[in-house]
């Protein structure tokens, strides 16, 4: 009996013991189930707060690409304007040529009328004056010569044509008459040359140099020349070396023998005169003097060539005679202005302070 009841008791506490465990167990389901719900409910939140900042970008995306739309369209709205005022631009420059064309169209009009008024007036010129042609091309020697050609009868004038190629008896006293002027223009470049206590280079480039071959040629053709210093001239031959003997003697012969050029490779040195009263006196009366001499001389000669051509050019014995003694008398007109110019620079040359 007492056996029996001690496995109830035994029993009721095994159950007790059973359900207490039970009710642990569930406890601690429960406990479980409680942390996974807010495990769960986190992951909800943070998926939400993710969301919302997907969200969030989008419409910062959506934001600045409106922006990026509103900007092209106030760019459209400027690029109309502009188009507006290039077109207004266009219209008014095209408006403009028109004007521009229509008034050169005049102006072309205008032109090509005195073109005709001038070319008619030319034509009728040339008609009056045909008949004169040789007569009115011919330029007065001096004042007895023109007097001299006014007298001439007008077929003489015809008679006197180009034949063959040659001049006739007219031109070739038009010929003379100009080389004698050339020449005194020669001694005027001469004089400005030579009647100066300034070195002047050009008188040393013009020496003349015979080269061992037997031409002749001016010494910058084949010699670059230069100022070294004031007292020195420095004559390059870098570029023709075979020269160099015959320029030397050259420039020997023309600064005269008591002038020591020195030659140190390719270069001469030449030195350059002290300009003393006895140089002063050289230039003023040898150079001056050989300058008249040469003038003369050259005058003479191109008299004498066209007086001899003039008078075998026609078989006429008037016309020759006049243009002769026209041209005569423009060689000595010119003979005594050159030498009176030549004295007169020679005469300043003295009194020059340099």
């Amino acid at each position: 009996m007492e056996e029996n009841e001690d496995e109830a008791v035994q029993q009721d506490i095994e159950n007790e013991n059973g359900e207490n465990g039970k009710t642990e167990e569930d406890g601690e389901n429960q406990q479980e189930n409680e942390d996974q719900k807010e495990e769960n409910y986190q992951k909800e939140e943070e998926n939400e707060d993710q969301k919302i900042t997907n969200n969030l970008f989008l419409i910062k995306e959506a934001w600045l690409k409106l922006k990026e739309i509103e900007d092209n369209l106030e760019e459209v709205d400027l690029s109309k304007n502009k188009i507006n005022l290039i077109n207004e631009e266009s219209k008014e420059y095209s408006e403009l040529d028109g004007q521009l064309k229509e008034e050169r169209e005049n102006h072309e009009k205008k032109i090509k009328l005195i073109e005709e008024q001038f070319q008619q007036g030319l034509q009728q010129l040339q008609q009056q004056t045909s008949q004169h042609h040789n007569a009115l091309n011919l330029q007065p020697i001096q004042q007895q010569n023109l007097q001299n050609m006014q007298k001439l009868k007008i077929d003489d004038v015809e008679e006197e044509v180009v034949k063959e190629g040659k001049l006739s008896t007219i031109g070739l006293a038009q010929k003379a008459n100009k080389e004698l002027k050339d020449c005194y223009q020669l001694l005027q470049d001469n004089i400005s040359k030579h009647l100066t206590l300034e070195v002047n280079l050009k008188t040393y480039e013009d020496t003349p140099v015979t080269l061992q071959n037997g031409e002749t040629h001016k010494l910058f053709k084949f010699a670059r020349i230069t100022m070294r210093n004031p007292t020195t001239i420095a004559i390059n031959f870098v570029d023709n070396l075979e020269a160099m003997g015959s320029a030397r003697s050259a420039l020997q012969s023309a600064v005269g023998q008591n002038v020591n050029i020195q030659a140190d490779g390719f270069m001469l040195y030449v030195p350059v005169p002290k300009i003393t009263r006895e140089r002063r006196e050289e230039i003023a009366n040898k150079v001056g003097a050989a300058l008249i001499k040469e003038y003369k001389q050259a005058l003479q000669q191109i008299y004498s060539k066209y007086s001899r051509l003039i008078t075998d050019s026609t078989k006429k014995q008037d016309l020759p005679i006049r243009l002769n003694n026209g041209l005569l008398a423009e060689m000595r007109k010119l003979s005594q202005e050159g030498e009176k110019r030549c004295k007169e620079r020679s005469k300043a040359l003295l009194s020059e302070i340099l």
